[in-house]
């Protein structure tokens, strides 16, 4: 007696049927699409696209997919208006000058308020620890116009005895601050620490006399010599108090 199958009830298929042995009936085979279809109570429409007898539905992205993507773009607007327009939104600049200047109220704490004259640059030029502190800024922000060890680039050689807008070492503090030559020279009042101003001017003072060659030659007039050094000693400055935020120091003639 021969057997036969009796065939299934499994809906639509989309992946066609397959053959059993001699005799027997066609069964259909159930494929990924029929099992999402069964578990959904609302079956899918189809788009009317075929490819190699696979049947592609018509499946949307769900509601709240659309719903966070609508909110990512209204959340987008919002945060290119307030971090763009707002001069007291949260900045990763504002952060970094606020850890600048904790860190060098730390490191002023030794020296305090530095006074901004021709005494406190001589001293600040025979301390080795605040001419590395002037090293460093210069090394970080000055080279690009003067030169790694000041002997010029874009801007005057600073190793010489030649001098386009210095004549005595406060001529340092003031081109610091106010900048030189239209512009060619920024002004950095407001934008650095009297600490800072100080001390970058002090380095560049003291990097007179070493006459590394330059590209651009002896730029101005002979500068009178500075007056002699002090033996080494700590500078009188008052009381420490905080910085203001630091920026990017530079020095120039």
């Amino acid at each position: 007696m021969s057997a036969t199958t009796s065939p299934m009830n499994h809906g639509s298929v989309t992946s066609g049927h397959s053959a059993t042995a001699a005799g027997s009936e066609s069964l259909p085979t159930r494929g990924a699409a029929d099992f999402n279809r069964a578990a959904d109570p609302k079956p899918l429409a189809e788009t009317g696209h075929s490819y190699d007898g696979i049947t592609e539905y018509d499946n949307p992205t769900p509601g709240w997919w659309h719903l966070l993507f609508f909110l990512s773009i209204i959340f987008s607007i919002g945060y290119f208006i307030i971090y763009s327009a707002d001069p007291l939104a949260p900045t990763v600049q504002g952060d970094w000058e606020k850890d600048v200047a904790e860190a060098n109220a730390k490191i002023f704490a030794k020296i305090g308020n530095l006074k901004a004259d021709e005494p406190t640059m001589l001293a600040m030029m025979v301390q080795p620890e605040w001419m590395s502190f002037g090293t460093s800024l210069f090394k970080a922000n000055c080279i690009s116009c003067h030169g790694r060890e000041g002997q010029g680039e874009v801007g005057p050689n600073l190793t010489d005895d030649s001098y386009k807008n210095i004549t005595q070492l406060p001529d340092f503090l003031r081109v610091v601050r106010e900048g030189a030559a239209g512009g060619a020279m920024p002004a950095w009042k407001g934008r650095l620490s009297d600490n800072e101003v100080v001390l970058v001017a002090s380095y560049a003072a003291s990097l007179r006399g070493k006459n590394l060659p330059g590209p651009r030659g002896a730029e101005g007039a002979v500068a009178p010599p500075w007056p002699p050094l002090p033996a080494a000693k700590q500078a009188a400055v008052s009381p420490a108090s905080t910085p203001s935020a630091a920026s990017i120091p530079a020095a120039a003639k």
